[in-house]
């Protein structure tokens, strides 16, 4: 059918559910590249964010792409996942015109709040940021705005979580495979979700329907 989507690139932080997102398109029988992940289904792991970083401090993504294409082994249909995708969509769909993008996303506060305790903040690397929570909440909240502008599809952790059989739907009509069957799939929603809220009302994240 002309109206299958065929090219799909997932983004989002970590710990937003993006590879249960991809374990749903693989469902719905997208190639989702696991062997390169290794452990986890990002496309590439360590390798891609190697690649990644390279292109990302000469602002030229032809050498990334390369690696993708030689990566790829189903380069007819695919939903690939890795978190770092959210940041170039306007280069994914330089280089694959034909593609659609997803962001998965989550409380910018509860995702950024979450792992406060850890070393890497991905705005110290990529933001340039200094490294405070404060800092991290914000650089979340202005880069989510700006995946959430751009992409063709926004899935919300809570709302897979808790309305988990209409998002599916979204998804499957999405891919334009109408006639898939839903997964069985029960997702439960983290412990640390809404354990924040304190900080929610210093932040406005009302332009992404939170």
């Amino acid at each position: 059918m002309s109206n299958i989507v065929d090219k799909i690139f997932i983004g989002g932080f970590g710990g937003t559910g993006s590879r249960v997102v991809a374990e749903i398109f693989d469902s719905f029988g997208y190639y989702v590249s696991r062997e390169t992940g290794k452990d986890s289904i990002d496309f590439g792991a360590g390798e891609f964010v190697n690649q990644f970083d390279l292109s990302w401090r000469t602002k030229n993504f032809t050498s990334l792409v390369t690696y993708m294409n030689r990566k790829i082994l189903n380069n007819k249909h695919f939903a690939l996942k890795h978190g770092h995708f959210m940041f170039i969509d306007k280069e994914l769909r330089k280089f694959y015109p034909d593609c659609k993008t997803v962001y998965v996303m989550r409380h910018p506060v509860d995702a950024a709040a979450g792992d406060s305790k850890k070393f890497y903040m991905p705005h110290v690397k990529y933001g340039g940021l200094k490294n405070t929570l404060d800092n991290k909440i914000k650089y979340y909240i202005e880069k989510s705005i700006q995946a959430y502008e751009e992409a063709d599809l926004i899935i919300k952790y809570e709302e897979l979580c808790n309305d988990t059989e209409n998002q599916l739907k979204r998804i499957r009509k999405f891919t334009g495979k109408h006639d898939r069957d839903l997964p069985e799939i029960d997702i439960k929603i983290s412990k640390n979700t809404g354990i924040h809220k304190e900080l929610y009302d210093k932040y406005d994240t009302s332009m992404l329907g939170y």
